[in-house]
């Protein structure tokens, strides 16, 4: 799938299911994004619709924890003074199909990041040049579909 594929009322649904959330991801991580390392966050309202795409690019690779942790932290303070109630989080990299450590890190800094300010992560993905991928919780046991 991609932003290709994206049905004429995506703007009206929410970013609940993974696979048009990916593809939501896909239309707003540019090429650029992807060669040269970025985050995306996609700020959703209350009803889990988009609101505001904001890439950053984020050239460090590894992204140190801290890094990490300040974006999450800055992003969740802007949701949680009433830009919106839900965010989503993607991650750009250049290249790699599998996921790293380093994505895993990002999950759990999101995860815990949204907890702690009230806010719902519907979801992080690893975007390269030829996918979209969600970071899914091996704990979490709802079954989701491959995006």
């Amino acid at each position: 799938m991609s932003f290709d594929d994206l049905p004429d009322d995506w703007k009206s649904r929410p970013l609940t299911d993974p696979r048009l959330a990916a593809d939501v991801v896909d239309l707003f991580v540019r090429d650029d994004d992807r060669r040269a390392g970025a985050v995306a966050v996609l700020v959703c309202d209350d009803e889990h619709r988009l609101l505001q795409p904001v890439v950053v690019t984020m050239d460090a690779d590894p992204v140190p924890l801290v890094d990490k942790q300040l974006v999450v932290e800055r992003f969740t303070e802007l949701v949680g003074h009433g830009l919106g109630s839900s965010l989503i989080l993607a991650v750009a990299r250049p290249r790699g199909a599998f996921l790293t450590d380093g994505d895993r890190e990002w999950h759990e800094v999101a995860i815990r990041g949204c907890r702690e300010a009230g806010i719902d992560l519907l979801g992080l993905f690893v975007v390269t040049r030829h996918t979209v991928r969600e970071v899914v919780d091996p704990a979490d046991t709802r079954q989701r579909r491959p995006a």
